[in-house]
């Protein structure tokens, strides 16, 4: 009965290592699919860039709405454009500039900034 345990208990752990050991590289692959090119801002859905990009744009200096499922869902952004960003509160830029995304920065986590799930525009 022990040894049956043991080889059982055994078995388990190497499974179990074995995932681990796969787990990370799997994450950097789906992590890589949704890098945020040069010269563009993104907005994800959730925390830490993950769920692939909501939108990727250039920024263009002129106000852009966010519509249907992308309004009030972003939670992290990147931006890896020369210029500073706006997010909006509200349709056509209106409401609370409430978010400043610096050139060349990034943000994993809204929540830290009152911000998650809040842009509905950026400029």
């Amino acid at each position: 009965m022990r040894r049956k345990l043991a080889r059982t208990a055994g078995a388990a752990l190497i499974g179990a290592t074995c995932l681990m050991g796969l787990a990370p590289s799997a994450q950097a692959d789906a992590t890589d699919n949704y890098a945020c090119a040069t010269g563009q801002f993104c907005l994800y859905e959730h925390d830490d860039f993950k769920s692939g990009y909501m939108i990727q744009m250039p920024i263009s200096g002129s106000c852009r709405n966010l519509t249907g499922h992308y309004n009030n869902m972003a939670s992290s952004m990147v931006n890896n454009s020369s210029k500073i960003v706006w997010l909006f509160d509200r349709a056509n830029c209106a409401g609370t500039r409430g978010y400043t995304a610096a050139a060349e920065s990034e943000d994993k986590d809204f929540t830290n900034n009152g911000w998650d799930n809040k842009t509905s525009s950026l400029l």
